[in-house]
């Protein structure tokens, strides 16, 4: 993974580059995704912590996009 000047391999930063590019994108999809899956959600004028205000809340689903 390291070279011997402990720089990472090109094969690695394209690959963290491609994570830290797809990250913010999913993030938004699961968001919205459960937005809407969670009847009385309003994206425009509730925010996302809101989202576990509910009785049925996605918190799970929540928790396991931030892994």
């Amino acid at each position: 993974m390291s070279s011997k000047s402990g720089t990472l391999s090109g094969g690695t930063q394209k690959l963290l580059a491609c994570c830290g590019i797809m990250d913010p994108l999913i993030y938004t999809v699961v968001l919205a995704a459960l937005g809407f899956l969670q009847p009385g959600y309003n994206h425009v004028t509730q925010s996302m912590s809101e989202l576990n205000d509910k009785p049925a809340n996605p918190r799970a689903a929540m928790e396991g996009e931030m892994l």
